[in-house]
């Protein structure tokens, strides 16, 4: 095997236990705090967030009649920032799942889950895919600027 395909295989393992690590840590906090009555389908590691996570309701359609539910949580950020910043992520959006918006209530269910800071630890350094560039608009006479993420 290359040495490439022994790094690609000893990064899925590690992408493989911190999902199991993740969702443990789902199952636990359901136990512990929610008498185990949140539904969470889908747990991701986005390697195109640059840090922190989500959370992201999907309602109900023709195509699926049921709620679904899904986290987000940043591999990057995991891989710079470590186990610590991971959890203290996830379970900020373990409170989405009952709190969709950032009022009092959710940062008191927040800090009750772990919560220390309110908010993700941001890149030390941005990788090379992340860009910023700016369009000119001539007949416009403005500049627009956006970041690739």
């Amino acid at each position: 095997m290359a040495a490439d395909e022994t790094k690609q295989v000893q990064q899925e393992q590690r992408r493989a236990e911190t999902l199991a690590r993740l969702w443990e840590e789902f199952h636990r906090l359901n136990r512990e705090f929610f008498d185990s009555a949140l539904t969470l389908d889908e747990i991701r590691l986005s390697t195109r967030k640059q840090y922190g996570g989500y959370y992201k309701r999907t309602g109900k359609s023709a195509i699926c009649p049921e709620e679904r539910h899904l986290i987000v949580v940043s591999w990057s950020a995991h891989q710079e920032h470590g186990w610590e910043e991971t959890l203290h992520t996830f379970r900020h959006e373990v409170a989405h799942i009952v709190h969709p918006n950032h009022s009092r209530a959710f940062w008191a269910l927040a800090e009750r889950l772990g919560c220390t800071r309110r908010y993700a630890l941001p890149p030390a350094a941005r990788p090379h895919a992340y860009c910023r560039y700016t369009a000119n608009a001539p007949s416009a006479g403005r500049a627009f600027s956006a970041v690739n993420d």
